[in-house]
């Protein structure tokens, strides 16, 4: 688990260094209550799903989401789109996290059979079309957990609208991800929080870009509430809207199984 780092103790080192001299570890760890509720167990919230190509807006879809992070740092979700009436009923299981690139499965109301997408290629499932789809949103909740385990570098530090920030490069090892294993991290210096993500390839490569466009609270603790993922090399970028976010409700270890996937409503 990542170690702890209290706000004040956070707060004498970003005052005493500038942040290349801080520990890329600490800040990610430090983020990690900011990028929403530490140590949370599940999640469920609906969403509205807004699919762009360059700036035009292509679709629109609502979904509930349903989520289990466990302390092996494995996410599983459960999606099922609620509209438009095209993929109403459609329900997708991921499951994936910190040590595994993890397994996807659609299940159509039409055939009432699921399927196993292929791995590496959850983009493409006919739930989300060619587009980046919601696991990358969840690297925000994943990557501060890992702070212990992985290197983390500062590089130095940018203004973002007005916020300044630290810039953290982390790898995460020999683990096999979707998307590499280095990733630029930008931490607020003053809210602790992760504005935004990339994953990179080698030449700094963009791969995806995660950026937080809104916060809200859920549970009176901060939640990302407005998400975009972006894929540089396709021009086109999904944004994920959370409301209705609650916390901890206890989801049946069930619901993120084959079995219940293929019951549908």
């Amino acid at each position: 688990m990542p170690r702890r780092i209290p706000g004040l103790v956070l707060l004498l080192l970003l005052v005493a260094a500038p942040s290349w001299a801080l520990d890329g570890a600490a800040l990610l760890a430090g983020s990690a209550k900011m990028s929403g509720p530490a140590g949370w167990s599940d999640r469920k919230s609906v969403m509205t799903v807004e699919t762009f190509a360059k700036d035009d807006k292509v679709r629109e879809r609502r979904v509930e989401a349903k989520e289990a992070l466990g302390e092996d740092l494995k996410i599983s979700s459960l999606t099922e789109f609620l509209g438009p009436a095209d993929v109403l009923g459609l329900r997708v299981l991921d499951v994936w996290g910190a040590e595994e690139e993890g397994d996807a499965w659609v299940w159509a109301p039409q055939t009432r059979k699921f399927q196993k997408i292929a791995t590496g290629q959850s983009d493409d499932a006919p739930a989300y079309g060619n587009e980046p789809s919601y696991r990358d949103a969840q690297l925000l909740d994943l990557l501060p957990r890992m702070a212990e385990d992985v290197t983390a570098e500062v590089v130095g530090e940018e203004t973002k609208d007005g916020v300044e920030l630290a810039v953290v490069d982390v790898d995460v090892g020999e683990r096999e991800w979707p998307h590499g294993r280095r990733f630029r991290v930008w931490i607020g210096l003053d809210d602790e929080r992760i504005h935004q993500l990339e994953a990179r390839g080698k030449g700094a490569t963009v791969h995806r870009r995660v950026t937080v466009l809104e916060w809200g609270e859920a549970d009176e603790r901060p939640i990302a509430s407005k998400v975009e993922i972006a894929n540089p090399s396709s021009e086109r970028s999904t944004i994920f809207v959370r409301r209705d976010v609650e916390y901890d409700r206890g989801i049946p270890p069930r619901t993120f199984s084959l079995r219940d996937l293929s019951k549908g409503r």
